[in-house]
């Protein structure tokens, strides 16, 4: 909620004109991208309890986090629409603001400091890409397949280099793709709808925005769990080679 009430300052000081964005952005390193995905891995290979237990524990988070943005949006007067475009930007910029959010993730939790490169090329490897193709006319549903594919693939090529668990560079690879902002509009727009907003387009569009999320989270998963099928567990290695 606190940042919230400072982004929604930020508008009403006419320092931007995109709420959405400055409401939604401060929150966005609460987004429990780990769990989630996880979450989604677990049910894709049939470990049920656990897959509905961290998918539960994270959207219990998201709809938190929402709620403190929504209550400051109240707050403030200052709303997020639900239904704002998608706003894209040029490569070089998508290739620097994902390079630090992935670098910056990996330091803010735990990743050994000389490995933070190896994530910042996994950021880029991975929203970079997806950005690229969306350029070229490409949805954003197959570009976030293609693009968590590819920092998968890398992920699991660097852990064998460097004697880590793969998930300390596909984690912060995929974390700049985690549709944090399609999950606060999409419980955004729920309560709307919850307090007796029931417009055909308030609907439509959090319905939509709720299909995105899921199949957004979806495409991270089979992406980033998939290459990890086609190498063996590193015991496995240590064994043949004994």
């Amino acid at each position: 909620m606190t940042g919230g009430v400072v982004g929604s300052a930020g508008v009403a000081l006419g320092m931007s004109r995109t709420p959405s964005l400055c409401l939604v952005a401060p929150a966005m390193i609460l987004v429990p991208g780990v769990p989630l995905i996880n979450g989604i891995e677990d049910m894709i290979r049939n470990h049920v309890t656990m897959g509905l237990s961290r998918l539960g524990f994270a959207a219990t988070l998201v709809f938190a986090v929402a709620l403190g943005l929504f209550a400051a949006t109240r707050l403030t007067g200052v709303d997020i629409p639900i239904d704002g475009p998608a706003a894209t930007i040029g490569v070089p910029q998508d290739a620097v603001f994902s390079a630090l959010a992935g670098g910056g993730y990996a330091l803010l939790f735990g990743v050994p400091r000389r490995l933070a490169w190896a994530c910042a090329v996994c950021g880029v490897a991975s929203h970079t890409l997806r950005t690229l193709l969306f350029h070229f006319g490409l949805d954003l549903i197959a570009g976030t397949l293609i693009g968590a594919l590819v920092v998968g693939i890398l992920s699991q090529a660097l852990a064998r280099r460097f004697r880590a668990p793969a998930v300390a560079f596909a984690f912060p690879g995929v974390v700049a793709m985690v549709p944090g902002s399609y999950a606060f509009r999409a419980v955004f727009g729920t309560l709307q709808i919850a307090q007796g907003s029931s417009s055909i387009p308030l609907v439509t569009e959090t319905f939509a925005l709720l299909a995105t999320v899921l199949l957004m989270l979806g495409a991270i998963a089979v992406g980033v769990g998939a290459p990890a099928l086609l190498w063996p567990p590193r015991s496995y290695l240590r064994r043949s080679r004994a």
